[in-house]
Formats: C-alpha cells, sequence, structure tokens
C-alpha cells in the first residue's frame, strides 16, 4: 500500500510541473527566471547558448521556450527559425523575451512562429500567465 501511496505522491507533484526551457546569455536573467520558475513548482532547463539550446530542446522537449532577444551569437528570431525547422521542435510554444519591444521585431518573431514577445523584466505574476497560458491552462469547473 505503502508503494501505491508513493506512486500517487510522486504523481502529484510531477504532474503539474512544467519542463521550460530558459535561453539567455546574461546569467543574472537565467538565475531570475530559474527562482521563479521554481517558486511556481516547474522544471526549469537553462541554457546560455542558443545553439547549445536547440540540442536541448529536441533531447528533452520542454513544454514551453523563453529565449532572450538579444544575444551574442544568434538572436532568439534566429533561434526560433531554427526551432521550426526541426521536426521534434517545431510545435514548442516558443516566446521571446526583450529590454526592447520594436514593432519590426516583434512582427519578425511573429513571422518566424515565435507564439508570444514579451518585455523583460518579467514579474512573477507575467511569468505565471505565460506559463498559464502556454502550459498550465486553468481549468474552470461547473
Amino acid at each position: 500500500m505503502e508503494e501505491v501511496n508513493n506512486s500517487c505522491r510522486w504523481a502529484l507533484d510531477n504532474i503539474m510541473k512544467a519542463k521550460i526551457l530558459f535561453i539567455d546569455d546574461d546569467a543574472d536573467n537565467l538565475q531570475l527566471m530559474v527562482r521563479v520558475a521554481k517558486f511556481l513548482g516547474d522544471d526549469p532547463l537553462t541554457s546560455n547558448s542558443p545553439r547549445a539550446a536547440l540540442t536541448l530542446a529536441a533531447k528533452e522537449i520542454p513544454q514551453l521556450i523563453m529565449v532572450d532577444m538579444q544575444m551574442r551569437k544568434m538572436t532568439g528570431i534566429q533561434f526560433v527559425a531554427n526551432l521550426r525547422k526541426n521536426e521534434l521542435t517545431r510545435k514548442i510554444p516558443t516566446v521571446v523575451i526583450s529590454a526592447e519591444k520594436r514593432p519590426e521585431e516583434v512582427a519578425e518573431a511573429k513571422k518566424v512562429g515565435a507564439n508570444g514577445f514579451f518585455l523583460k523584466p518579467l514579474s512573477i505574476d507575467e511569468m505565471t500567465r505565460i506559463i498559464q497560458h502556454f502550459v498550465k491552462p486553468v481549468v474552470v469547473s461547473k
């Protein structure tokens, strides 16, 4: 009976955990996003390299990817474009986060397949809304 209870406890602890991949070349930003994700009960994955993140996404298949717009070797838009080329990762909800919201960047992000474009820093409430929208839809009981 204890094995059943442990299995049920594990399922309840893990059923609502979202595997979220955060990509940013700024270590402080990554640390903040990880803290918020853990606070929300999610399972954060991180990468400071967009190229490495493409491999990680194909391996882990996260429920959501949040990628910084401005990185050294690849922009968030370029990352999304590459992500959409891979059959394994093309349907993963992916949002671009940026310190600036230029209309042309928002349009280009949507054109290559980004599911959203948000300004950073993201508050806990904003991150919660993004995660709920893309990963954990709120269930309304009748």
